[in-house]
């Protein structure tokens, strides 16, 4: 027979409130929707009740009820708060956890396939109920067979002051529906409205509620009213949804001493790193990307050290320790390489410059020094289940190509170089040809396709069918910005070697829609095809307006 537990705090966010300040213990306490006067009370104690106040009146209301009433807004994240740290200690009793959305105090749990570890419900439940008071918390624990009725029967065993009595198992369908017929209706924190109107007819008690024809409640009420009935009386059943355990996967790890050495520190990331990958196989995920942080020494003031932070994606999520591992190794190899960790190593240092200085620009990141503190965090993603290859002869006997080496290749090349290293060109919507288009980081190409030559027309001649195999389009390398070019004699451009004819020219130039776009402004230019005399075809043109010759790409 199928299960189900009820874990209920009840006015989880008055217990917040009588958590957070104790010297209220004794008096009557109110929780309230903001810090104003005239701002609704939405929780309120036992002996604010015996006082008459209630809830949906005003907090002055309520105070010129009695000067002893205490409140304070209790703010959603800190009752969501709480409350994933009441999921995340259950989730000891039983991996499926699930707090209920409606109602901030309920969580409900499946015992399925844990007697076996505790031997009986009562036992588990017992378990339970200890671990939730050593936090102090007051709940009730009951094991029923439908939803709401026994949640029902766990909010009216939370009025009793001993814990024995808050924990119940119940044996059958008919006890669970004898004992929730026998709640009273004050503990269900039903809608004021509905409340109010209920008390007015005489309907104390849940068994008195269900009496009532559904349709008739309808009728008066409203379907949510009906509704609340029939989930009341076990009618209308959820399907279990457990909560994942959200908590970020984060490991710290101090070098005692400080130090840069590239494989002493690669060896301090791979121990951490197993810690990790162990915590997303235990939550059935992969390793999407791997956060890294790196913090030098304190300086002789003892003032904070510098702090360097990575990110790492492998070729696909993974629970991989060694590709992993081989992508920080690049990436430290590529820091120490650069004299961010420590000193410089011989020429390797002024290559790596070399390798990241462009035409007017030299990048020069700041020195880290020795590590002292490394912090690497998990970013989970679906394990990919692949099906592996299980061979590698492809059907005419050669050795197939493997999908992922490609991507692997490049999860490497980003480790040791930056995630600037492989870009795709992307169209931009800009009629100027350096604007045309902008380069995008890339995690994995799609496979490359063979192009099709088209079927034989009988009809074409020899040479329209060299027309359509080959395209007219012209395969540029454009230069981003375009290369200045010292004038030459004639008011041509000057080159070496020397230009031996230009095709030319071809206008562009900017018209009203220019005016528009600030980056762009008015542009009026002449372009030619120019070549030279080894053979080297060149796209340059004149800036009309600056009287100037630029060179603007090369025709391959």
């Amino acid at each position: 027979m199928r299960r189900i537990a009820c874990v209920d705090l009840p006015a989880l966010p008055l217990q917040v409130l009588r958590r957070d300040h104790p010297e209220w213990d004794g008096l009557p306490v109110a929780v309230v929707a903001r810090d104003e006067p005239h701002a609704p009370v939405t929780w309120v104690s036992a002996a604010a009740q015996e006082l008459g106040v209630r809830v949906g009146m005003r907090y002055v209301a309520a105070l010129a009820i009695t000067r002893e009433l205490r409140a304070a807004p209790v703010a959603t994240h800190r009752v969501e708060d709480l409350r994933a740290e009441l999921v995340g200690a259950l989730l000891r009793f039983t991996p499926r956890v699930e707090p209920d959305r409606a109602r901030p105090g309920a969580i409900w749990l499946d015992p399925d396939g844990m007697m076996s570890l505790f031997g009986t419900l009562d036992r588990w439940s017992r378990a339970i109920a200890t671990e939730i008071e050593a936090r102090r918390w007051i709940a009730s624990v009951v094991v029923g067979h439908a939803r709401l009725p026994t949640w029902a029967i766990a909010r009216g065993l939370s009025r009793s002051r001993k814990v024995e009595r808050r924990v119940r198992v119940l044996e059958s369908e008919d006890e669970e529906r004898g004992l929730a017929a026998r709640v009273p209706l004050a503990c269900l924190d039903l809608p004021v409205e509905l409340a109010d109107a209920l008390f007015v007819m005489g309907v104390r008690t849940l068994g008195e509620l269900l009496a009532i024809p559904r349709g008739e409640l309808s009728v008066r009420f409203g379907r949510d009213a009906a509704r609340l009935s029939a989930e009341l009386a076990g009618g209308w059943d959820t399907p279990f949804e457990p909560a994942r355990d959200e908590a970020p996967i984060e490991i710290e790890a101090e070098v005692d001493p400080p130090g840069d050495d590239e494989n002493r520190l690669l060896f301090c990331m791979r121990g951490a790193l197993h810690v990790i990958l162990g915590t997303l196989a235990e939550r059935h995920l992969a390793l999407g990307a791997l956060h890294v942080r790196l913090e030098s020494e304190r300086g002789l003031d003892l003032a904070k050290g510098a702090v360097h932070e990575e990110t790492l994606r492998p070729a696909r999520a993974s629970r991989d320790v060694a590709s992993v591992t081989e992508l920080l190794r690049l990436r430290l190899g590529a820091l120490v390489a650069d004299g961010r960790i420590g000193g410089a190593r011989g020429p390797t240092r002024e290559r790596a410059r070399e390798a990241r200085t462009t035409a007017s620009t030299t990048v020069v990141a700041d020195r880290l020094g020795r590590i002292q503190r490394i912090v690497l965090r998990a970013e989970p993603a679906p394990l990919d289940t692949t099906q592996l290859v299980l061979t590698t002869a492809g059907p005419e006997g050669r050795r197939a190509r493997d999908p992922e080496a490609l991507t692997r290749g490049i999860a490497r090349l980003r480790a040791a170089f930056g995630d600037e290293a492989v870009t795709v060109p992307r169209l931009e919507d800009s009629w100027v040809p350096e604007r045309s288009f902008r380069w995008e980081p890339v995690e994995r190409l799609p496979e490359p396709r063979a192009r099709r030559p088209a079927p034989p027309d009988a009809s074409l001649s020899a040479h329209e069918v060299a027309a359509r195999f080959w395209s007219p389009a012209l395969v540029r390398r454009i230069l981003t910005p375009a290369e200045p070019l010292l004038p030459g004699p004639g008011g041509g451009p000057r080159l070496d070697p020397p230009l031996r004819s230009m095709s030319g020219p071809f206008r562009l130039q900017s018209g009203w829609w220019a005016r528009e776009r600030a980056d762009e402004g008015l542009v009026t230019r002449d372009y030619f095809y120019a070549e030279r005399e080894d053979g080297a075809l060149l796209w340059i043109f004149r800036d009309v307006t600056e009287e100037r010759w630029f060179l603007q790409g090369i025709v391959d």
